[in-house]
């Protein structure tokens, strides 16, 4: 009984209809205006459960809303920081370039504030992953390869780089 139990409360978790999240899916116009919510602050509108429903919509498809979730960086505090740093972390196990190239294209604090969020950690196998694809990004030149060593630098790891191997 508890075999079958097991996956079905994971995927209701991971569709967002767990604990604390709304049974409805959001709109992409109030995943825009929750974020604008946080922007300016109006707390009662900008909490984790709705920064969360933002998140799992651009997981359902919604690609459109990476950027005002990068853009977010420039004014997270506390929890959602959390949330953030989570999101931005697994978006860059998850779609490594992607993910640099969306950053890039930011103004430099808000690049600094994603790096310095994203470099969190997470799973140790896929870390070794996302700083191997890291490393080979930062041999590149251009913005993405520069982004790419500046969050190697911010892991946790006690190494400097670019030591990429490039010449």
């Amino acid at each position: 009984m508890m075999k079958l139990f097991l996956p079905f409360l994971m995927a209701l978790l991971m569709t967002g209809w767990g604990f604390g999240q709304s049974t409805k899916p959001i709109t992409n116009f109030e995943a825009i205006r929750i974020l604008r919510a946080c922007r300016s602050h109006k707390m009662l509108d900008c909490d984790g459960a709705k920064i969360e429903s933002v998140i799992l919509r651009y997981g359902r498809g919604d690609a459109k809303l990476l950027s005002p979730l990068l853009k977010a960086a420039e004014f997270s505090d506390g929890a959602l920081s959390e949330d953030l740093a989570e999101f931005y972390s697994d978006e860059l196990k998850g779609n490594t370039t992607g993910f640099l190239t969306a950053v890039a294209g930011l103004a430099s604090s808000t690049q600094e504030t994603i790096v310095m969020l994203t470099s969190v950690g997470g799973n140790p196998e896929e870390m070794r992953q996302a700083k191997r694809r890291l490393r080979k990004i930062a041999r590149t030149q251009g913005p993405i390869g520069e982004l790419a060593i500046r969050l190697l630098n911010a892991m946790p790891d006690g190494k400097t780089y670019p030591n990429t191997g490039k010449k």
